[in-house]
């Protein structure tokens, strides 16, 4: 095991640096080195022109792995008497909020709101490029690890379960399903995956996908136009 420097942020402080311990697997090491040094994603080219238009609604969700052992992804699942997106696989997050002050803020404030992960138990390494939903919202990814020893304390009012997926097991391109669907008026085809009865699809799969592809250069079926 070793120390790294890493991005750490209570609900009242500014984000700063301090010395955390991550458990020097390959998986995570990949996550470290891709973040080293800089907080925003590389300039790149995005997939689809509507990643240029402005946007006013912005949020933010924790793609969070565990620090230590095996390299485990935490996710959620909404309530099911929620209004909206019920019983749907999520990452924690939410919208931006006036007080937050970037986007790590509002992904790390949401965490502690739903899962109930804070300060030193969750840590942010940066961000990755935005994606953007069928409900014209532009949500930006925040990749970082978590103490999954700590346990978590989901909000009754918006969390039914709160689960963790082998990072081997996304990985595996054998494991990701392809359905069609439609997006912005298009026929597409949109990758989920399906783990211990947990259907993980929609802008979360979009989002997982993108992440473990830029990170780990591994050839996934991913989001695809049809038409």
């Amino acid at each position: 095991m070793f120390h790294k420097l890493v991005w750490v942020l209570s609900l009242t402080d500014k984000p700063s640096y301090t010395r955390c311990m991550i458990d020097d697997h390959p998986q995570r090491q990949r996550i470290l080195d891709y973040f080293e040094g800089r907080y925003e994603p590389p300039v790149q080219k995005p997939i689809h022109p509507w990643f240029h238009r402005a946007y006013d609604r912005q949020a933010a969700v924790f793609i969070g792995i565990t620090a230590v052992g095996e390299p485990r992804l935490l996710l959620t699942q909404r309530a099911k008497h929620m209004s909206k997106h019920a019983g749907e696989v999520a990452f924690a997050g939410g919208m931006v909020d006036d007080t937050d002050t970037d986007k790590i803020h509002t992904a790390l404030r949401e965490l502690h709101e739903e899962v109930g992960l804070w300060g030193e138990q969750v840590q942010a390494q940066g961000i990755m490029r935005p994606m953007v939903t069928r409900h014209d919202v532009r949500v930006t990814p925040v990749v970082g690890f978590y103490d999954g020893s700590a346990g978590f304390t989901p909000c009754e009012d918006e969390i039914g379960a709160i689960f963790e997926v082998p990072l081997s097991f996304l990985l595996d391109a054998s494991n990701v399903r392809l359905t069609e669907s439609s997006f912005l008026g298009r026929a597409t085809l949109m990758p989920s995956y399906d783990y211990q009865g947990y259907h993980i699809w929609g802008v979360t799969a979009y989002i997982l996908i993108d992440f473990l592809t830029t990170l780990y250069a591994v050839d996934l079926p991913g989001f695809q136009l049809i038409d």
